[in-house]
């Protein structure tokens, strides 16, 4: 009889056992499940962020000549992506010198942490930008104005998205007597013939 008894213990536990391990699988398969689910959320979100997100360009549409008294280059914001796009810094630098080969500028440093919003670009969205240069010695000016001397402008635009990430463009124009119909002006750099190119457009990151 006892016998019996020890049987049947037996019996129970093991199918006490195997519920367990079920309850436990169960449990691991819906905690990988989960798992799985989060990351393909995660994933959806970035392509949908990445998708939508504001894509600031330059575009120097306007004529400009280097000058021996002070004078303002205008150019052209353009919000080519799908969200709007917080202006949080922007910069203009001019360089001159004797030839390509004496290019030593440093990138301009992106930002980090939070900064305030200089302007709002809506999506396809545009706005004029304005900077003005020093003038300089009209023999310098007459070189560049001649096509003798080198000369461009760099600059830096950061913004942020809706999501609060940080995004950037660099960009680099060269000066040229016959840039466009409406005469002296910038354009892209020609790589072939040495000259700088900072074009770049951007990176993402958390603030």
């Amino acid at each position: 009889m006892q016998a019996i008894i020890y049987k049947r213990q037996a019996t129970y536990m093991r199918r006490g056992l195997r519920r367990t391990d079920k309850t436990i699988k169960t449990a691991q398969d819906s905690a990988d499940a989960a798992k799985q689910s989060a990351a393909a959320a995660t994933e959806s979100a970035a392509m949908t962020r990445l998708h939508i997100r504001p894509f600031v360009t330059v575009h120097f549409d306007q004529p400009f000549r280097p000058r021996n008294i002070d004078s303002t280059l205008r150019y052209t914001l353009k919000n080519s992506g799908k969200t709007w796009a917080f202006i949080k810094t922007v910069q203009t630098l001019p360089w001159e010198g004797a030839d390509w080969a004496d290019y030593d500028a440093q990138p301009l440093i992106v930002p980090a942490g939070k900064l305030p919003t200089q302007a709002v670009l809506a999506e396809d969205g545009t706005a004029i930008q304005h900077a003005t240069f020093r003038g300089m010695d009209q023999t310098i000016a007459n070189l560049i104005n001649d096509g003798i001397r080198p000369y461009l402008v760099r600059g830096l635009i950061v913004y942020d998205d809706i999501f609060g990430k940080r995004h950037w463009t660099r960009f680099s124009r060269i000066f040229k007597i016959d840039a466009s119909s409406h005469g002296p002006g910038f354009i892209f750099p020609r790589i072939h013939r040495g000259e700088p190119n900072e074009n770049e457009i951007d990176g993402e990151r958390d603030q």
